[in-house]
């Protein structure tokens, strides 16, 4: 507990407001570790899953910070004039109002996670990714509502330095359960929305064992559980605005993101039928000579990877001309790697992958 009501006020809000800033920045970690992580071990369709629910989780994440922020000027207004039952029943209201909003979000997305999927315009090519990665973290919405309640009840009452801890020791542990869930299980983007749920459930332990042991004055009883009209206009008040500031761009800003992301996707998966087509032709051109050399058996088998090689390197050039160079690295990161004569099948494991 710190004593905010005394003392030189710019030492006090620096004091107080640095941890808060370096918080968000942490905060910010999750999402780039988890983009990371998919980017560069699951490709980029498990990127754009992710990218694709992104204004939606947001959405989900600023409406309870919004929310318990609103809550916690209460709170800390009953703290500052010295009324600390008056503040715990401030808490008790906050956990109750907070818990019906996370339940109607956990719920009204489990239950309509399809349809607005779809209303957000999803490419189908992603959708099964994205609905997954959604439907795990709309389950979890509960361990970041406890996370973020703990935090703001602690700021209410002067104390920006635990929640910054707690929250370096759940980035930590985050990126640490990415690494296993996604590079060594290969769980997907399953694995990656656990690693970030699991990551705040233990965020949320510890911040209720720090509470518990250091800060016993802030724990609520079951007497503490009284509403009143006049207090629970006045908490409702602060917490739906504050939740409605938070969120207003992601409302905004949704369907107009997936647009932009739909429009990219079928761009690059043109690209990508193109080149494969590309190197379809070339093999087939390779092979129709092949079969029309007038050479011995042998020597024609000896001569074919010759003009394999030949027909894949103009392919090479042609697909980088006509397609980009994006779509040819990923070609070939698909189906032949390093090794030229891996795109002979003529891209077959995305052929698959398109139809």
């Amino acid at each position: 507990m710190k004593e905010l009501t005394s003392g030189r006020p710019v030492k006090l809000i620096i004091g107080f407001a640095l941890p808060v800033l370096l918080g968000l920045a942490f905060q910010q970690a999750y999402t780039l570790t988890d983009t990371i992580i998919i980017g560069r071990q699951l490709g980029e369709n498990s990127l754009a899953a992710v990218g694709s629910t992104s204004a939606v989780v947001s959405l989900m994440f600023n409406i309870i910070n919004g929310l318990v922020t609103g809550f916690a000027i209460i709170i800390a207004k009953n703290f500052g004039a010295g009324d600390h039952d008056e503040m715990r029943r401030s808490i008790a209201r906050t956990m109750t109002f907070s818990g019906i909003a996370a339940a109607a979000i956990i719920l009204g997305i489990a239950f309509f996670i399809d349809p607005l999927l779809h209303a957000l315009d999803t490419p189908e090519g992603i959708f099964d990714e994205a609905r997954t990665y959604l439907f795990i973290v709309d389950l979890g919405l509960a361990a970041t509502l406890f996370y973020n309640l703990e935090s703001a009840i602690l700021r209410a009452v002067g104390d920006s330095v635990i929640p910054l801890i707690i929250l370096v020791i759940s980035t930590v542990i985050n990126i640490g359960l990415d690494l296993l869930m996604v590079v060594a299980l290969d769980m997907g983007v399953a694995g990656a929305a656990m690693a970030t749920v699991i990551a705040q459930l233990v965020s949320a332990v510890v911040c209720l064992i720090y509470l518990i042991r250091k800060r016993p004055f802030l724990i609520v009883k079951p007497r503490d559980f009284r509403f009143t009209a006049a207090s629970t206009a006045e908490l409702l008040s602060a917490g739906c605005g504050m939740a409605l500031m938070y969120s207003i761009v992601d409302i905004g800003s949704s369907p107009e993101r997936n647009k932009r992301l739909r429009r990219g996707y079928n761009r690059r998966t043109h690209r990508c039928a193109q080149a494969v087509r590309i190197y379809d032709n070339a093999v087939f051109g390779a092979e129709r000579d092949f079969s029309h050399l007038h050479q011995p058996e042998p020597r024609r088998r000896e001569i074919l990877p010759y003009r394999q090689g030949s027909a894949l390197g103009r392919a090479d050039r042609t697909c980088v001309r006509r397609c980009g160079r994006a779509a040819y690295l990923h070609l070939r990161q698909v189906d032949g790697g390093n090794d030229p004569a891996g795109l002979r099948p003529g891209g077959h494991r995305y052929r698959s992958a398109l139809s």
